[in-house]
């Protein structure tokens, strides 16, 4: 599998304000994984000093801890409109399907690109009353035939289902470019959101992550209930695993109030 990282357009403006109010705030491991061009574009506009980024004391006689500041996510939830735009790019009339659509606002956004769009969700509770150029099919995502679609868009579900239905979902999505956007664990990273859970690392078939309650509300899953959150090196393991020849690592990362979230383009 090849992984590549790719820097976007979109870092020319609210991603850059957006990784100075976070990265004070976050530990070294997560600001460190910034590497190469990326790290050369922050630097220059000044989001990286010039030596090497400060670390964290550890150990010793001086405790440390985590700092969310609570802004993060206000700063970063603006992003995820504009990046799935520049991955997903002009449609051209090509067949767009969006699973777990909820809200329908990637669809949305899908069909002003010029996508044939098909959304997909189990639950009905957040669908807009306004569905133009939306194709809405109420389905469990797990049993629905994805065969036939040049892109299809996995945004924030994945993490809402166990392991099994994870593989067997990006499995069955692997003759199709995939863009999938989810919640990645960062060992050590737990906002108070995601206490006391966050801090329970568990190994499922040598794969490593974070059991989360899903409850009962219009956001979880349909019926599962808890879910599998992987950290990336399972998330890069399970994409292997799935068939995929190649992985865009797409950076930053951006962030909710439970932790870190990421693109990734798969194909």
């Amino acid at each position: 599998m090849t992984v590549k990282s790719s820097t976007s357009k979109f870092l020319g403006g609210p991603a850059r304000r957006s990784w100075r109010a976070v990265r004070g705030s976050l530990p070294s491991s997560v600001v460190d994984r910034v590497q190469g061009p990326l790290k050369d574009s922050l630097r220059s506009a000044g989001l990286f000093p010039a030596g090497p980024a400060p670390r964290r004391v550890a150990g010793g006689r001086i405790p440390t801890r985590v700092t969310w500041p609570g802004i993060a996510e206000q700063r970063d939830n603006g992003l995820r409109g504009p990046v799935f735009e520049e991955l997903l790019g002009a449609g051209d009339g090509r067949r767009y399907l969006d699973l777990g659509a909820g809200p329908c606002q990637f669809a949305r956004r899908a069909v002003r690109l010029g996508w044939d769009v098909t959304a997909v969700d189990g639950r009905t509770e957040r669908l807009p009353e306004d569905l133009e150029g939306i194709r809405f099919i109420q389905h469990d995502v797990r049993a629905f035939d994805v065969a036939g679609y040049d892109t299809i868009a996995i945004l924030g579900l994945l993490y809402h289902l166990p392991l099994d239905d994870q593989l067997a979902l990006l499995r069955s999505c692997n003759g199709s470019r995939v863009i999938l956007e989810t919640q990645v664990h960062t060992h050590g990273y737990v906002p108070p959101a995601a206490e006391p859970w966050g801090h329970q690392i568990v190994t499922i078939d040598g794969l490593s992550g974070v059991v989360f309650p899903e409850g009962d509300n219009p956001m979880a899953s349909l019926d599962n209930p808890t879910s599998f959150w992987l950290d990336e090196a399972g998330l890069l393991e399970v994409f292997a695993r799935c068939g995929y020849a190649k992985v865009e690592v797409v950076e930053p990362m951006h962030h909710s109030k439970y932790g870190t979230r990421r693109f990734y383009v798969l194909n």
